[in-house]
């Protein structure tokens, strides 16, 4: 990020982040640890936690100055994650710019909208001061994630209708890239 910052053809006030799903947890993390160098936030599909290192969830995803991060291994009832592991929430609150989630509401990966209405909700409970949207498609999974033109994987593995997420994926876009210019100006 600080390099990035550094280049002359950047301004290092108008730096963002964008990710989507593993990524849309990089996007949070590095936004919330980084507030100074991230100036907005777009997170698809993304969870509101730290997620163990998938397939086999036996290990962290993330580190941070070498040492690893805390992590959940079940996911499935945020209740008892964040009783049992306080510290694997990303400290959305500290992100410093506007943000803007995107969610699948079939996503077979993780409940991406569950997740995404929990960090939404600690924004406002925090009285967050910047914008903060979620928009959630109710029929696409989560390969409302990938971004036109690219090709959408064959078949429903991430859950969702191939229909609704093609549909919805476009509508996601154009409504990312309205965000980052309203971000920018």
């Amino acid at each position: 990020m600080h390099w990035l910052g550094d280049r002359p053809e950047v301004d290092a006030d108008q730096v963002f982040m964008w990710g989507a799903s593993r990524g849309g947890e990089a996007a949070l993390l590095v936004s919330s640890t980084y507030p100074d160098l991230v100036h907005a936030v777009v997170g698809v599909v993304p969870a509101d936690v730290r997620v163990c290192g998938l397939p086999e969830c036996d290990r962290p995803a993330w580190t941070l100055t070498g040492e690893a991060l805390a992590y959940v291994d079940d996911f499935s009832d945020p209740v008892s994650y964040l009783a049992a592991h306080p510290d694997v929430l990303f400290p959305v609150e500290r992100i410093a710019g506007p943000v803007l989630l995107i969610c699948g509401g079939q996503d077979a990966i993780w409940p991406s909208c569950l997740m995404s209405h929990a960090i939404i909700d600690r924004l406002d409970a925090n009285s967050f001061q910047f914008a903060h949207e979620l928009l959630e498609y109710p029929e696409a999974g989560d390969f409302v994630s990938t971004p036109p033109p690219m090709p959408l994987p064959p078949g429903s593995m991430g859950g969702g209708d191939t229909v609704a997420n093609a549909r919805d994926r476009l509508d996601a876009w154009d409504k990312t890239l309205d965000f980052l210019a309203e971000a920018g100006s």
